[in-house]
């Protein structure tokens, strides 16, 4: 870390990179220093509480934590210190983590799965406790209960019109515009996040796959964000063909705004094309983990300085900051907010960052009644003093009038704090669902859960992964089971209950498609003519495959009377030669009115 602060106490120095004041980092030193420390000791103390407060996100919180874990006589150092900062990132109440902390430790547990799995699915600290207790007494079920957990967690997706969810056997779960076909309407579909907080956190990317086929003139989509869920713009559009491709979008202009993102489709009449498709949605991010104040000590009189607020009342006048340095760091950032208030619309105020007399970064405001905040990212290749310069161009009118700046600072991360966040949360989820899912870890078994995750991963939320999982029997069922919920959602519980009944031994996947074409209630007539109970197993599935290929083009009854002519003899040809001729006729005619005339014409002959 190269930045630029002086400071009356060099030990101050960690908290100070955290943004922290002076007069709270010398508070914080005394806290430290209590009882008498060596100064490696004190280094050593200082250093686990800028962890805390880091993982936290406030000094009194990370105090309180650091307070707590002293008296709970376990020994403090770098491992239990990183595990205790484990749990405060996924808990909400510092007492709970620090009392889940300490029960981990006496139950021997080191690993930060454990405890992080337990802040998450618990809703308060007894609840954490009874986690960790029945993942210390069957370890194997961590991995699959620590992704549930994550995912129960995590943020989601709202749909809006025909936007739903369908399972894909190579991408899982995909997020589909033309999903529910009878929901769709001109306006109004969208796929939206619940807000997402971008606090404390730089160079933010949104990644996705995407495939779209676009073909209406005035079909359209467009992927959106909003700070207030009211006013919203439009950053990537979507048009034409694509196959499956990898999207990234930057976002690090919103740093420290809370966001909406949404994928907003419009529709002005029939719909031509797939539509779009949306898969692995995620963000990635630096977490902040070091900032520094800018100080403005130089300055002309035409410039006002008053703490953390500066207005420039003359036009034409430039200031600057103090030297810094952001060389070593990842994503360095200057922000801060602005405001340029004059009644000319020609004016202009101008915010850079220079180093000597290049400009590495530049931003230009023009007049505005609202503050706008700004962030400034700079090349990680920066070496050298860097100044922060504010200038700007107006007529003078009124004594508000000028360049009103306030909170500069530079703001930056490591590598180790890079993360990327799944956006596949479930919104139905829940407490019911956060209370059923640590039953099953408590009560269940290692396969029940793997089961679960199994589901989840093809489903939007873990509230239709709970009921869809209590039917199954195998693993084999449930690729059927995922396939049967992306077409019919809560009718699948029916339709697997039907192909429970009359599908047993069969293909399951198989079957669910052929139930999905036919429909529940024309199912077990479907069988019938596909031969259920009169032809060997084999040529049952052939003429299920059969259907599923005519039902690509043909109606139902016209499948159905295709498949009578293959069971049903002419003369004394058998069952093969009837089937061989159907299929070359199929080649020959696709349309099932060509091939039926055909087919009394050869037998004719």
């Amino acid at each position: 870390m190269n930045m630029q602060i002086e400071t009356t106490n060099p030990a101050s120095q960690p908290f100070l990179e955290l943004g922290i004041s002076s007069d709270a980092a010398d508070k914080a030193l005394l806290l430290l220093s209590a009882g008498g420390a060596e100064p490696p000791e004190l280094e050593e103390r200082v250093a686990h509480l800028a962890d805390l407060c880091q993982a936290c996100g406030s000094l009194p919180n990370a105090k309180l934590a650091y307070s707590l874990a002293g008296r709970s006589g376990h020994t403090f150092n770098k491992q239990t210190c990183g595990l205790l900062a484990q749990a405060l990132c996924c808990s909400g109440c510092v007492p709970a983590a620090v009392r889940l902390w300490k029960k981990a430790l006496e139950a021997d547990v080191n690993e930060a799965g454990f405890l992080v799995t337990a802040a998450r699915l618990g809703e308060d600290g007894a609840e954490q406790i009874r986690v960790l207790n029945a993942l210390k007494l069957s370890p194997d079920k961590l991995p699959a209960a620590e992704e549930l957990a994550r995912r129960l967690r995590a943020h989601g997706w709202a749909c809006e019109g025909s936007w739903g969810a369908v399972t894909s056997p190579q991408r899982s779960l995909v997020w589909w515009d033309h999903a529910v076909p009878s929901e769709r309407r001109p306006f109004g579909m969208s796929l939206t996040t619940h807000p997402i907080s971008l606090r404390n956190k730089l160079g933010v990317k949104l990644f996705f796959d995407v495939r779209h086929e676009i073909l209406g003139t005035t079909d359209r989509c467009h992927l959106e964000v909003s700070v207030d869920g009211k006013r919203w713009e439009k950053l990537v559009k979507f048009e034409g063909v694509s196959d499956w491709t990898s999207t990234e979008v930057d976002l690090s202009r919103f740093t420290e705004e809370e966001i909406l993102l949404r994928f907003h489709v419009l529709s002005g009449g029939q719909r031509k094309g797939r539509g779009m498709e949306l898969a692995d949605l995620r963000l990635e991010w630096v977490q902040v983990t070091r900032q520094q104040k800018l100080e403005f000590t130089e300055h002309s009189e035409e410039w006002e300085v008053e703490g953390s607020q500066l207005l420039g009342k003359k036009s034409e006048v430039a200031i600057c900051s103090n030297d810094f340095s952001v060389s070593g760091l990842t994503t360095p950032t200057v922000t801060l907010e602005a405001r340029l208030q004059a009644s000319s619309v020609y004016a202009e105020g101008t915010i850079e960052v220079v180093s000597g007399e290049e400009v590495v970064a530049r931003e230009t405001i023009t007049p505005t009644s609202e503050w706008l905040q700004l962030n400034l990212q700079l090349p990680e290749s920066l070496s050298g003093d860097l100044k922060l310069r504010f200038c700007s161009r107006f007529n003078k009118r009124k004594e508000s009038d000028g360049l009103w700046v306030r909170n500069p600072r530079v703001r930056a991360g490591t590598e180790s704090g890079r993360a990327t966040v799944g956006l596949d949360g479930g919104f139905d989820d829940g407490i019911p669902e956060q209370k059923a899912l640590l039953r099953v870890v408590e009560t269940g078994e290692v396969q029940e859960l793997e089961r679960l995750l199994h589901l989840r991963r093809g489903l939007p939320s873990l509230k239709y992964a709970l009921a869809l999982a209590a039917m199954l029997r195998s693993e084999e069922q449930i690729p059927a089971l995922l396939l049967l919920f992306s077409r019919l959602k809560e009718e699948a519980v029916e339709a697997f209950a039907v192909l429970g009944e009359l599908a047993v031994g069969e293909d399951p996947l198989l079957q669910a498609r052929v139930l999905l074409e036919s429909g529940i209630a024309a199912y077990p007539s479907t069988r019938d003519h596909l031969g259920d109970g009169l032809l060997s197993a084999r040529e049952f599935e052939d003429n299920c495959r059969l259907y599923l290929q005519l039902r690509e083009s043909w109606s139902e009854e016209e499948a159905r009377r295709g498949l009578s002519l293959i069971l049903t003899p002419v003369a004394d040809e058998d069952a093969q030669e009837r089937r061989d001729h159907f299929l070359k006729l199929l080649q020959e005619y696709p349309a099932a009115d060509g091939l039926f005339s055909a087919w009394d014409k050869h037998w004719a002959k």
